[in-house]
């Protein structure tokens, strides 16, 4: 997002409850913490920071701050607290994968089957039931001379209430399949997330690691991924927690709304780029046209007004750096399914030749340079899109780390026909592995020194020196004789 020059003095982050296709209007209210400190769930309508020059809003303000706009129409954003989790499912070498997985899709596909059946059998029962008594009522109103052809008054009294009763009956039975049938999918909805993200995550060393099928990620947590200048909605679900070498991570399913790109706006390379190796200027290379996508979904939000941003999974790792150790990197896919950073204003684009124009850069500063060594070039270069990971990013700054990646429809729909395929669930596995190498990698060379971490670790020392303290003490303490 760029910043007006009539406007330098007032940056504002603006809340929308309007329709999708109506313009988006101002609010006045005004708050006074930032969005990146804010705590709590409510909906954000303005920030304004005082300040007198642009140099003077360079130096305030770092380069991975939080100042774009979120209109928040839509957010799945709920209390997790009151939420059910339950631990993550274990997948352990040799297990049977794709079996572990039918065992509960193929009791739902037989219920599935079942309801059809009974809805059909319950349909044509109320037809059958209705219909003669429509008949009745019709013929007690027809007269034939004087007399109606039904003149007995109890007749259509007696079939209404016997078709009534009938209907009555049909219903509850109705009602009692249906109940039953939505516990039943309830079921595999919840196994179907634990298992996709227990399996994806099954290499990394996590601890504690718990799902709530309907918990949701903070809105805030894509936001801070500093990777898109406006959002409108975001949406999520699955949401996953634990700890990962002792880190608090959050990780789940994710979709976000944005303003309308069209597939080549969204596409295109930043202009100018610079090569990554010795800072010079790259030639200008327009995107190719591709009307193919490897997942072929519908973009329902694509109606001249939102776009999605993202659809898929997204993990966050409490692994910071410093402002100016900022990075993003765009993992591009087909045009389809691809949109590029757009809240890159103090970010500087560049392109490794080893790496190809799959994978582009985008640097805080000069320091972010150090990160893309041999060995992490080496592993980005391992990356690979396909018809299931079909683009992403990777975000790394102050506020934490994000890899998120765009899924296809063989792992973001539920599967009910068809079995799982065990092989999309090692695409998505090995993808997170080696991006979360390659973050890995780069907090080890960072500057970052994590303040909280490192009061924790000291008061962590503290204790165990205490403890010492105690059991020297008791050591030299003499009995005493009587």
């Amino acid at each position: 997002m760029i910043l007006d020059e009539e406007e330098k003095n007032d940056i504002k982050v603006e809340d929308n409850d309007n329709n999708q296709n109506t313009d988006n209007e101002e609010v006045k209210e005004e708050i006074k913490e930032p969005l990146a400190e804010r705590k709590d769930n409510s909906e954000i309508s303005s920030v304004n920071i005082d300040l007198s020059s642009q140099e003077e809003l360079k130096k305030k303000i770092q380069a991975d701050s939080i100042d774009g706009i979120y209109n928040p129409q839509y957010s799945s954003n709920v209390n997790n607290k009151e939420t059910s989790f339950e631990s993550l499912i274990s997948f352990k070498e040799g297990d049977d994968v794709e079996k572990i997985f039918d065992e509960k899709r193929e009791p739902y596909l037989k219920e599935t089957k079942k309801k059809k059946k009974m809805s059909l059998i319950l349909n044509l029962s109320l037809l059958f039931v209705i219909l003669p008594a429509l008949v009745v009522m019709i013929l007690s109103t027809i007269k034939v001379g004087e007399k109606a052809i039904i003149s007995f008054s109890w007749v259509p009294i007696t079939t209404i209430s016997i078709a009534l009763a009938f209907v009555i009956a049909l219903l509850v039975v109705k009602h009692i399949f249906d109940k039953k049938h939505q516990k039943i999918t309830h079921d595999y909805f919840y196994f179907y997330l634990n298992a996709v993200s227990a399996y994806s995550l099954k290499d990394m060393n996590i601890t504690d690691g718990k799902i709530a099928a309907e918990g949701t990620m903070k809105d805030d947590l894509l936001i801070q991924a500093h990777y898109f200048a406006q959002i409108f909605s975001i949406s999520s679900r699955g949401l996953v927690v634990g700890k990962k070498d002792g880190k608090d991570f959050t990780y789940g399913e994710i979709a976000c709304a944005i303003p309308y790109k069209t597939k080549e706006q969204a596409y295109a390379i930043p202009s100018p780029i610079y090569d990554l190796a010795d800072g010079s200027e790259l030639p200008y290379i327009p995107a190719a046209s591709d009307e193919t996508t490897g997942n072929k979904k519908k973009n329902v939000f694509e109606n001249q007004t939102q776009s999605y941003g993202m659809l898929g999974r997204m993990l966050c790792l409490n692994n910071k750096v410093t402002p100016d150790e900022s990075f993003i990197i765009a993992l591009r896919g087909k045009m389809n399914d691809t949109v590029m950073p757009d809240y890159i204003k103090n970010y500087k684009p560049y392109q490794d030749k080893r790496l190809g124009d799959k994978i582009i850069i985008y640097l805080a500063t000069d320091e972010g340079k150090k990160f893309f060594n041999d060995e992490n070039i080496d592993l980005l270069s391992k990356f690979i899109i396909d018809d299931v990971v079909t683009s992403g990013f990777v975000t790394v700054n102050s506020y934490g780390s994000k890899i998120a990646l765009n899924l296809s429809d063989s792992l973001m729909v539920l599967p009910i026909e068809n079995k799982v395929n065990v092989s999309s669930l090692d695409s998505l596995r090995v993808s997170l592995n080696t991006l979360v190498k390659f973050v890995e990698n780069c907090i080890k060379d960072s500057s970052y020194e994590d303040k909280d971490e490192k009061e924790d670790n000291q008061a962590e020392e503290n204790k165990v020196e205490e403890k010492k303290e105690e059991e020297n003490k008791l050591e030299n303490e003499v009995p005493s004789k009587e």
